[in-house]
């Protein structure tokens, strides 16, 4: 039971990941899952990029901008 459950989560991250390459606004949680590193350096290069959007409490980071600002970190 427990190997079909972990089956089953893979295939969830994996569906969310797919999910996450076709958006192109993502939050700061989905951004730094995405391209690994930490929130505060994540913020940091999307303001840089003018690819952040501050939508009262919630900060939205256009994924194209931030692509064309920071390419060589991303791959």
């Amino acid at each position: 039971m427990q190997a079909e459950s972990k089956k089953s989560m893979n295939q969830l991250k994996e569906i969310i990941r797919k999910d996450d390459e076709t958006k192109r606004f993502i939050r700061c949680r989905q951004g730094v899952e995405l391209y690994n590193m930490s929130r505060p350096q994540f913020v940091k290069l999307a303001i840089e990029a003018g690819a952040a959007y501050k939508i009262n409490l919630m900060i939205l980071v256009d994924k194209n901008i931030f692509e064309q600002y920071a390419p060589i970190l991303i791959y």
